[in-house]
């Protein structure tokens, strides 16, 4: 950005707090509806932490109450309400900052609305379930438009969704072409890893 760029030339700092206030968390988790049933997910976070969430683990993360960065971008492996497996790239931003970073202060300004006054020590606290929001990835009956809200209570505020990539896949399958896996990738997949061999 050639304006971006004057500014610093002109002495110009990016504010700090910007970040700190990244790293503020906050209590939700993602679900799927419409033409859709999750089944695992990878993430990014606003605070730059990325999680995978596997089908072993999947109930365990829709139960759990915790606090979590603002999203920025996921991709879910999802069945359609017909059981064919698809996959979707979704990042929850349209622009980008400086140096191509990710803006997402449209989507950390929804959760400001929604949790207004929350600070980097609030991390520290345990939510309960009540206190759980919802970001819902909505999923169009032909497949082909995906939107995305913040929920929480009787509040629902629409989020930006930028290009998506969107794939049909085989059963089990993580990529575009990739046949079904072998028996025992998939009993790996449905039962998590076999930790006592590592």
């Amino acid at each position: 950005m050639p304006a971006t760029v004057e500014e610093l030339k002109g002495g110009w700092m990016p504010p700090a707090d910007y970040y700190l206030q990244q790293r503020v968390k906050y209590p939700w988790r993602y679900v799927m509806s419409g033409n859709a049933r999750l089944l695992e997910f990878t993430e990014t976070q606003g605070n730059q932490e990325h999680f995978y969430v596997g089908p072993w683990s999947l109930s365990e993360y829709q139960n759990n109450a915790t606090m979590r960065g603002v999203p920025e971008t996921t991709v879910m492996w999802f069945n359609d309400l017909q059981g064919k497996r698809h996959s979707i790239y979704l990042p929850l931003y349209r622009t980008k900052r400086v140096a191509g970073e990710p803006d997402i202060a449209e989507i950390w300004n929804a959760f400001k609305i929604v949790f207004p006054g929350r600070k980097l020590e609030d991390n520290n606290y345990w939510p309960s379930e009540l206190d759980m929001a919802t970001v819902d990835i909505h999923v169009s009956d032909d497949l082909k438009t995906y939107t995305a809200s913040l929920i929480w209570r009787d509040q629902r505020i629409p989020l930006s969704v930028g290009k998506t990539q969107f794939f049909d896949l085989e059963p089990f399958a993580h990529a575009e072409g990739q046949d079904t896996p072998a028996p025992d990738v998939i009993k790996r997949l449905q039962s998590g890893p076999d930790v006592a061999n590592h």
